[in-house]
């Protein structure tokens, strides 16, 4: 930011305002990112649940809501093909989810009408960007973990806005990560307690869930493996349908709000929602959007404003076409 702007009041963002924001985002968008995550799950889960049910040992049984297997069976090919899941979940599926949800909430913050189907497209023309970014995050984490605890917290929270970066720049593998670090740097605390926060929110939606499905089995009824492992997929799935979501929007928030910040990323129409008070200098500099992204309208539509559109060099967002008052990001923001 220029000599010009350091007048601008910046006032701190309280964790949980983040995550209060992110949420009120996540709600407003509520149709929008299920019509993403539940039919992609459903599938994914279903496939995976035959497989399982397929892999496994044979007089299997559930006691005090675990599975169990009979002693000296062979269970190699159930927990291959469980190690198998969660690496596809893990690397592909959710990188999919992640990115069409990024998109999302980032076309919501940029004045655009979000697109399920459009968003689901984006993400898989880009699977092998998403997928080597989500790699190159783990890898990062797991070397950290390796060197010590503090080490990969360091790193997840540095590192943590690379998919922003690259849905919303187009920065690709290490560029992403560092495209991150430098917005994350200086605001690590904080971008640390939300984080922080909503991980507490969604481990808490994980431990509860299963622990639901574990009282459904009792000494007197016991759920047979084949309703067992039914169960336990769809309390995943209900899980990530939940929480993912909010993890995402709370990614994307962080994302705009270090923008604002940092580079005056369209200052006066998203600095009043992102804790910014006082009027945008004039010599401030608005980063244009890449052309690749977002799409550009249709020719035959007429432009509703004669501001330069986002995707033309050096345009800024153009303003949302909401009524006064109404806060035009569906974030709730006022």
């Amino acid at each position: 930011m220029e000599a010009g702007s350091a007048a601008l009041e910046l006032r701190p963002l309280r964790v949980t305002e983040v995550v209060d924001r992110a949420a009120r985002l996540y709600a407003r968008n509520a149709l929008a990112v299920w019509k993403i995550v539940i039919p992609l799950l459903l599938v994914v889960e279903a496939i995976f649940t035959l497989i399982d049910l397929s892999a496994l040992p044979a007089g299997s049984f559930v006691q005090n809501g675990q599975l169990y297997a009979p002693a000296g069976s062979a269970t190699g090919s159930y927990n291959a093909a469980v190690l198998i899941e969660a690496v596809v979940l893990g690397l592909v599926v959710l990188q999919v989810i992640n990115g069409a949800l990024v998109r999302v909430y980032s076309d919501t913050f940029l004045g655009r009408k979000p697109d399920s189907e459009e968003a689901v497209k984006f993400a898989l023309r880009h699977l092998v960007g998403l997928v080597a970014i989500g790699v190159l995050v783990a890898l990062a984490v797991v070397l950290g973990l390796l060197a010590v605890i503090v080490g990969a917290i360091y790193l997840w929270v540095m590192l943590s806005v690379s998919f922003a970066a690259y849905v919303v720049e187009g920065k690709r593998g290490f560029a992403a990560l560092g495209r991150s670090q430098d917005l994350v740097r200086g605001r690590w605390w904080a971008t640390f307690g939300a984080l922080l926060l909503v991980a507490i929110i969604v481990g808490i939606a994980s431990v509860g869930l299963p622990a639901i499905l574990a009282a459904l089995e009792s000494g007197s009824n016991p759920l047979s493996p084949t309703a067992y492992v039914i169960l336990l997929r769809l309390a995943n799935l209900i899980v990530y349908a939940i929480a993912g979501p909010l993890s995402a929007a709370v990614t994307v928030t962080i994302y705009f709000d270090l923008r604002v910040r940092k580079e005056a990323f369209d200052l006066q129409q998203l600095g009043e929602r992102l804790g910014i008070t006082g009027a945008a200098p004039a010599a401030a500099a608005t980063p244009a959007v890449p052309r690749s992204w977002p799409p550009a309208e249709p020719a035959a539509a007429p432009a509703p404003a004669p501001a330069p559109a986002a995707d033309s060099p050096g345009g800024g967002v153009p303003p949302a076409s909401t009524p006064s008052g109404e806060d035009p990001f569906g974030t709730g923001y006022t």
